[in-house]
């Protein structure tokens, strides 16, 4: 049996007005997919248990079975793993987003503004070591990551030092208020203040602000939890090193049809490939124009026009040409709304096939509101690929 496991963050969505309300799931011309939902199951499942703003690489992890994970901001260190950082499992690593401040001569007076620009390989060099030199220790030493991400390694470090706000927070503003806060954190500040001095004479960052603190999670590699080998496909860091730190085989990149396949040739019984239809999100209740509405609802119908026809159709003509027995799983893993534009809790429709089981085929359209009518539910979404994927 191959097992195909499709994750997309943000697909799943809520009646759109201004599209005859309508969902992309519901607008899209999706006949394979449609095909085997109705020849398989189809319902909902909740991956998250945040009804606040729930994180969509938590919601990935659930569906995979790693749902306790409570190590602070897990992606984070996932995305340091995928960077090729190496940190024991007692450490804490801290984001570095590199700021520009103002030159009040108070640390606490001065205002943040966003670093915009680029970074060439030689200047992020150089500034890590600049802050190794002139900030860093035995204890706390400073790395550079992906996509110009930097981040600080704390030896032994106090797993929660307190509270550190987004830099996101804090662009525009004062700084002092938003400083972390608590026992363990004036070290902290301390740090951010040396690294405004030793950057100093850099152009367009001058500072670094320190937050999103997380320790390696200890867990089951992949292999030992399900008896398997897997493959974990995704363009996106987080997932990148996900796929490393449970001991998945790695591709870094968007699944095309002759990448799936070649997973299986290469021994993979579990292929799982993740797509982000994501996008920036607005502050909650800020009311979005009706022209961004229309463009994610359109680059949600593009995606699955696209993914049935150059994605799900050659790699289902391939595994059937073979005599390949073969389960699909399809799971919108967080629901983002159009009309919102950020992440909610509520369930999320899926869809599971089996080549090898009997079929009963029908005339359903897989979308939210055919998943709600087949009144099937998982609530506890960390059991699924034991119970429903791999049984």
């Amino acid at each position: 049996m191959k097992y195909l496991l499709f994750l997309c963050e943000g697909l799943s969505d809520r009646p759109v007005a201004a599209m005859d309300g309508k969902t992309p799931l519901s607008a899209a011309e999706k006949p394979v997919l449609d095909r085997l939902a109705s020849e398989g199951e189809t319902g909902l499942i909740r991956l998250s248990d945040s009804f606040d703003y729930p994180e969509a690489i938590k919601a990935d992890m659930t569906l995979l079975g790693y749902q306790h994970f409570e190590t602070g901001h897990i992606d984070t260190a996932l995305e340091a793993i995928a960077a090729g950082i190496d940190f024991d499992n007692d450490d804490v690593i801290f984001r570095c987003t590199p700021v520009f401040f103002s030159d009040d001569d108070e640390f606490e007076e001065k205002t943040m503004s966003e670093f915009s620009g680029s970074l060439s390989d030689t200047e992020t060099e150089r500034i890590i070591s600049l802050l190794n030199e002139y900030v860093g220790n035995d204890i706390f030493r400073f790395y550079s990551g992906k996509d110009r991400d930097f981040f600080m390694v704390w030896k032994k470090g106090e797993p929660d030092p307190g509270i550190l706000v987004s830099p996101k927070s804090v662009y525009g503003n004062r700084i002092g208020e938003y400083l972390p806060k608590g026992d363990f954190t004036p070290v902290l500040i301390e740090i951010m203040k040396k690294a405004c001095e030793a950057l100093s004479s850099e152009s367009g960052l001058n500072g670094i602000w320190l937050w999103g603190e997380c320790k390696k999670p200890v867990t089951e590699t992949f292999t030992d939890k399900y008896s398997i080998k897997g493959t974990m496909i995704s363009a996106h860091t987080s997932m990148q090193g996900l796929g490393i730190f449970i001991g998945m085989d790695n591709v870094c990149n968007e699944a095309d049809a002759d990448t799936v396949i070649s997973c299986f040739d290469n021994g993979s019984d579990l292929v799982c490939v993740h797509y982000s239809l994501i996008s920036d999100g607005a502050a909650a209740g800020e009311e979005k124009d009706v022209s961004d509405i229309s463009c994610h609802f359109d680059k949600k119908v593009r995606f699955l026009e696209s993914f049935d026809k150059d994605v799900l159709t050659p790699i289902i003509s391939e595994l059937t040409n073979r005599g390949e027995d073969h389960t699909i799983v399809f799971v919108s893993t967080v629901s983002f709304p159009c009309e919102l534009f950020y992440n909610t809790s509520e369930a999320v429709p899926y869809m599971i096939y089996r080549s090898n089981s009997e079929k009963d085929a029908g005339s359903i359209c897989f979308d939210e509101k055919n998943a709600f009518s087949a009144d099937v539910y998982h609530p506890f979404g960390y059991d699924f690929i034991n119970k429903e994927l791999l049984h």
